[in-house]
């Protein structure tokens, strides 16, 4: 299992598997910045940290980008 810092990605959890469920296609770099935009968020951790989180998600709730 992968561990991630508390307070970190995890707490967008609920955002990101929302942007999922919604459009399967969609990026995790999309996404990242979507939540700095429409959310007016500021990420404290880098893209490549936030796109493990993503695929991890992915895999977590079986949602296939298709």
């Amino acid at each position: 299992m992968k561990t991630f810092q508390k307070n970190s990605v995890k707490q967008y959890r609920d955002h990101i598997l929302n942007y999922l469920y919604k459009d399967h296609k969609i990026s995790a770099k999309e996404i990242y910045e979507q939540l700095e935009k429409d959310k007016n968020i500021d990420l404290n951790f880098g893209k490549r940290t936030f796109e493990k989180y993503v695929r991890y998600l992915r895999e977590k709730y079986k949602i296939k980008k298709k």
